[in-house]
């Protein structure tokens, strides 16, 4: 199990929910999944931190195009 946390700072996040939101702040990652959306997180003791200012933070893509009909 993966407990190692990553802290991303000052980032502008750009979501994929409905209304399409555009956030600021921190995001905390723990287990490879997002625990935390604030706008701010204080860093703590064995965190990978990611300085993100001026930087957009997008959410993982998935690659929906194939072509398994075609085998």
């Amino acid at each position: 199990m993966n407990t190692q946390e990553l802290l991303i700072k000052d980032g502008t996040l750009v979501t994929v929910d409905p209304e399409h939101s555009i956030l600021s702040g921190d995001i905390l990652i723990r287990g490879g999944r997002i625990v935390a959306i604030e706008p701010s997180i204080s860093v703590r003791a064995k965190q990978e931190v990611i300085e993100a200012r001026g930087r957009y933070i997008l959410p993982g893509f998935v690659q929906t195009h194939v072509h398994l009909c075609q085998t």
